[in-house]
């Protein structure tokens, strides 16, 4: 009995999952047996924000009080230390160049 081999075929498949797809902005679309349906993504907005630490907490406070809406994509919000912060302008560091 002859055993069944792929292996002459992997290419099509590695062919057909890794090549890049011109999908609209929207995603690509998806399928369910006999139909067809889009996945609509909500837009989005990204800030960056240096704070002082003095007003660390008055700022997250307004931050999540301005987003939050209670539905689904409200965001989130990260938080991170700064080492230093330079204006290049004229040189000034930490605290002054905000």
């Amino acid at each position: 009995m002859k055993s069944r081999s792929y292996e002459g075929h992997w290419h099509r498949w590695h062919d057909h999952y890794r090549r890049p797809r011109p999908w609209p902005p929207e995603g690509p679309p998806r399928s369910l047996p006999g139909q067809e349906y889009n996945v609509d993504l909500l837009p989005k907005v990204k800030l960056e924000l240096v704070v002082p630490e003095a007003r660390y907490e008055e700022v997250l406070k307004t931050l999540t009080a301005a987003a939050r809406s209670g539905k689904i994509g409200d965001g989130k919000i990260f938080v991170f230390d700064v080492a230093e912060a330079i204006r290049i302008r004229n040189d000034d560091r930490g605290e002054t160049a905000l």
